[in-house]
């Protein structure tokens, strides 16, 4: 399974990262809202974790503009 992870805080992200491999997960991290959007719509994800305080854009406008395209990823 594969998750994309997008947390601007990068000590967490690493946390959450690692314990989730250490599972037989594949986990990509994104540290921005912007280049969250960017990975979501080039790679496949089956699940998306995302921050909703983002300090470049809000969790909540990422959120909408991810379910606008579409994707067959789930965002939680």
């Amino acid at each position: 399974m594969r998750l994309l992870i997008i947390e601007d805080d990068k000590e967490l992200a690493l946390v959450m990262k690692d314990g989730l491999e250490k599972r037989g997960f594949t986990v990509d991290i994104s540290n921005t809202g912007v280049e969250g959007e960017e990975k979501a719509l080039a790679n496949s994800y089956d699940t998306i974790l995302l921050d909703l305080n983002l300090p470049d854009k809000d969790g909540l406008d990422i959120l909408t503009f991810l379910r606008e395209q579409e994707l067959p990823t789930p965002i939680v």
